[in-house]
């Protein structure tokens, strides 16, 4: 009964570039999201596209233009962000 199993207790640390990397990742993230949903919105009010698809009746296509809209947004968005933060690494 007295022999246990001692615990490593080291594996169970956490690594400070590790969480800094979780935390640029995160904070990349709602970058991303707050500059998509500004311009989105600004761009759909301007050429009058108004389709709320959890309010509204499902449309195939008004849901497909509204996530294409989206997509072609949040893209550009995000590889553009990631080059700057990964560029202040080097």
């Amino acid at each position: 009964m007295e022999n246990y199993d001692k615990i490593n207790l080291t594996s169970f640390t956490i690594n400070s570039s590790l969480g800094a990397e979780h935390l640029k990742d995160f904070i990349l993230g709602i970058i991303t999201i707050s500059f998509t949903v500004i311009i989105y919105n600004g761009l759909t009010s301007l050429v009058g596209f108004n389709y709320e698809i959890f309010s509204d009746r499902f449309n195939l296509l008004l849901s497909l233009i509204d996530l294409g809209i989206w997509m072609v947004i949040f893209l550009p968005i995000y590889k553009l962000s990631k080059k700057l933060i990964v560029r202040e690494e080097n």
